[in-house]
């Protein structure tokens, strides 16, 4: 069976201003952590420790539900490009790593 690197994954609404109808939408039903683990056995939560959008607090949540591997990245904010994220190394390290 295969796993899942989540890249500022989240695991509830993240409730900002002007996006909560957006991602409301993803949360209506909670999240049921053994149903995903029955379809995936490894996982890598990225995140970085200034990201404006999604709280380091959500590597915790993947780590205790899915034991998720936890990488936090320093000054990294959203991994986007307006960021001057234009590669992911660890991304495709961790890839790499659970297709072993």
């Amino acid at each position: 069976m295969g796993g899942a690197v989540l890249v500022a994954g989240f695991a509830h609404d993240l409730e900002y201003d002007g996006y909560k109808g957006e991602l409301s939408s993803f949360f209506r039903t909670l999240v049921d952590w053994e149903r995903i683990k029955k379809h995936c056995h490894k996982f890598v939560a990225i995140h970085s420790d200034d990201d404006p959008w999604v709280q380091v607090k959500h590597n915790k949540i993947f780590k205790e539900k899915l034991k998720a591997v936890s990488k936090i990245m320093h000054q990294m904010k959203h991994f986007s490009g307006d960021d001057g994220i234009n590669e992911l190394p660890i991304a495709l390290e961790s890839v790499l790593k659970i297709s072993r």
